[in-house]
């Protein structure tokens, strides 16, 4: 419960697929903030639908802004298909049987034994606005709104699913990995599928880019598509830049599970920086992260740190946040904290996609490794030019990616769909 509260205020049920705020990762991340913003206006029940993984024990910080927390007993929710997927020891066959699966992986704990646990937890709570967060809960956040005392239906997209996994499709089939690559289709054909069904059913659907916003309300006239950026926490004032030492500090930060992660901690390790030290700069690279990228190395200076409860101490001694990235979707929640941190940014087009930045003033463009080389090489020999990158980074970040610029987005967007008919 959430102290200090007298107003009455409505219920709101939050359909999450990951616990807020308890990890690093930009879905927790964007799910915390996005509780923190409704429970402005609303007595949040947050109700965890645990196909995303993480822990299950809420931080301080989302006990604070809910009024309480159920978790899906996903194993008896899943479908007699989907429970006997999940039995099938060797991988391939496993990733086969996955492709083949009706609906994308994610959305196996939407069944009518999934709203029956959802209906019994919330009891006699009626809400009057039901928010749920990513496609793949479409398919229960539905069931729950066809009911008589029909609540006002938000689905947050974050990103396009559909575009993203056709983007990893695109990686694998590059590596070789066409087995990977063909599941990878599948899952875009049914992420694409189910947003045709679903979409027209919520009163407001939301991404986190104007980009998004445009090429979904193209695909799918009858959505009612707005835009809720990603945000970070934001210190009161921009930190202080450090001199450069001996070498250059870079860092990445990222789930090292998800394959564009890995991808661009692969592109560093093996391309990026012995580019950079055969333009005679001595660096090192800090790579944060929970999962494993799959990347050997026993150079000293590369260091996998894995999951950290506090990145501020690793931002503070890096000189610049390199984002690599040749797939995924959505906005960069890495790039966010960089600027927040002033650290200078290096990134590539699909890095820093979704985000009205522009190079050369909030950050540096690079693609290529020779691109990535040369960039940091320029940050190194002009400090100005970093300290000028890292301001306009920070004040880009209060003006447009702050708390309040959600809570202010987020109370649009609620008072629409109250006065829809």
């Amino acid at each position: 419960m959430r102290p200090g509260s007298h107003i009455v205020r409505p219920d709101l049920l939050f359909l999450s697929p990951i616990m807020p705020f308890a990890a690093k990762s930009g879905l927790s991340l964007r799910a915390g903030h996005l509780i923190e913003a409704a429970a402005r206006h609303f007595r949040v029940h947050l109700y965890i639908v645990p196909v995303a993984g993480g822990p299950t024990v809420p931080p301080d910080r989302v006990a604070a802004s809910v009024e309480r927390v159920g978790i899906l007993n996903l194993a008896a929710a899943l479908d007699t298909h989907a429970g006997l997927i999940g039995r099938v020891s060797d991988p391939d066959e496993r990733r086969h049987q996955v492709a083949a699966y009706s609906r994308p992986w994610l959305s196996r704990g939407c069944t009518p034994a999934a709203e029956r646990q959802v209906l019994a937890w919330l009891g006699n709570t009626v809400p009057v606005t039901l928010l749920a967060m990513r496609l793949y809960l479409a398919p229960l956040a539905g069931m729950l709104l066809e009911k008589a005392t029909r609540p006002v239906g938000l689905l947050d997209l974050d990103e396009d699913d559909a575009l993203t996994f056709i983007r990893i499709a695109a990686l694998h089939r590059q590596e070789g990995d066409n087995a990977a690559a063909d599941a990878a289709e599948a899952e875009a054909r049914k992420f694409a599928a189910l947003a045709r069904g679903v979409l027209p059913q919520f009163d407001g659907v939301t991404v986190c880019s104007e980009q998004d916003a445009a090429r979904l309300a193209a695909e799918h006239p009858a959505a009612r598509l707005s835009v809720l950026p990603n945000i970070c926490d934001v210190p009161p004032a921009l930190p202080r830049r450090r001199p450069v030492g001996a070498k250059l500090r870079l860092i990445f930060v990222g789930n090292l599970s998800y394959p564009p992660n890995a991808d661009a901690v692969r592109q560093m390790v093996v391309n990026i920086l012995p580019a950079l030290r055969g333009e005679g700069i001595d660096a090192e690279l800090d790579i944060i992260g929970p999962g494993d990228p799959g990347v050997s190395s026993d150079d000293p200076d590369v260091r996998l740190h894995g999951a950290v409860s506090d990145l501020s101490p690793y931002y503070a001694q890096a000189d610049i946040a390199l984002v690599p990235l040749r797939a995924g979707g959505g906005t960069r929640l890495k790039i966010l904290e960089a600027f927040a941190h002033g650290v200078p940014v290096v990134a590539s087009d699909i890095g820093a996609e979704g985000l009205e930045i522009t190079n050369g003033v909030q950050y540096v463009r690079a693609n290529l490794t020779a691109e990535f080389a040369a960039a940091c090489r320029r940050l190194h020999d002009r400090p100005e030019l970093a300290n000028h990158l890292a301001e306009n980074a920070w004040r880009f970040v209060v003006d447009r990616h702050s708390r309040d610029t959600l809570g202010r987005r987020v109370a649009d967007l609620l008072d629409r769909a109250r006065r829809l008919p």
